[in-house]
């Protein structure tokens, strides 16, 4: 069964500027993004309990692991 998965407004806004950031940087890269956060959102769909819920700044620490594990420039 997937659950529903709500992305607040400003992570929203965060995916967007990401994307668009990618955009300036290599043609087809943004898509590529695109892809590993569908991946992403969709594993947490299918398996919600995966990962232990997280306090604010853990979360921000997890955020920043996920985008220099993802970076194409490490």
């Amino acid at each position: 069964m997937a659950y529903k998965l709500i992305i607040s407004p400003d992570a929203e806004l965060d995916l967007k500027d990401a994307y668009q950031w990618y955009e300036k940087q290599c043609k087809g890269l943004e898509e590529e993004f695109l892809l590993c956060i569908e991946a992403g959102i969709s594993t947490i769909q299918r398996h919600p309990n995966l990962h232990p819920v997280l306090s604010r700044s853990e979360e921000r620490r997890v955020g920043k692991e996920c985008r220099s594990r993802w970076s194409p420039y490490h």
